[in-house]
């Protein structure tokens, strides 16, 4: 009886394994990338991206270059002094908690996937570096740009605000049934007359 209880808890559990880092059927890998556009006004510095959380990676930052990281992934991007930089050093997590290092506080995310029939291929994501001293490096977010299926590309910071819409749309779930209600009720009132 252990035995049987046993097998049916790893086939319960292998499947769910076997699919862990697979896409699921029916959707498509999403291609995406960052890309800071002021970098070469810092020549001084090296900037690194370095994820603690899943992997421990760590990348350099190529200027003009877009750059991304294993889609669950959520590193931190990171400036260092051209002079205090040591490639091999920079690897563990030490380094990135040392004096060397200085951080943004700015946490990337990746892009998984999306459906099959979603026209969304490549979500390209523009940062700009505001301000960097000896102790932060402060990075805001300039806009994203997506490309669909044909190469088309759209400036998300055109689109209207889709907060808006999405509210403007739920009004229709009261405005409706209001209206069927008094329309019910004037229909009741002009039959009793």
């Amino acid at each position: 009886m252990r035995l049987l209880i046993l097998s049916l808890l790893v086939l319960i559990v292998l499947p769910s394994l076997a699919f862990a880092d697979v896409i699921t059927p029916g959707e498509k890998q999403i291609d995406f990338c960052y890309n800071i556009t002021n970098i070469d006004k810092y020549p001084d510095y090296v900037f690194l991206i370095h994820d603690t959380e899943t992997s421990g990676f760590t990348d350099e930052i190529t200027p003009g270059e877009c750059f991304s990281f294993y889609k669950f992934g959520k590193p931190w991007i990171f400036a260092v002094k051209k002079s205090d930089y040591v490639e091999e050093e920079a690897r563990g997590d030490e380094f990135f908690e040392s004096e060397k290092s200085i951080p943004s506080g700015f946490q990337l995310s990746g892009r998984g996937s999306t459906t099959i029939f979603d026209p969304l291929e490549k979500v390209t994501t523009l940062l700009e570096i505001v301000s960097l001293d000896d102790k932060k490096l402060e990075i805001k977010k300039l806009k994203e740009i997506n490309t669909y299926t044909g190469g088309i590309s759209v400036d998300e910071s055109d689109k209207p605000d889709e907060n808006f819409l999405l509210n403007f749309s739920n009004i229709w779930y009261i405005v409706l049934p209001v209206v069927a209600i008094i329309a019910v009720i004037l229909i009741l009132v002009f039959r009793k007359k």
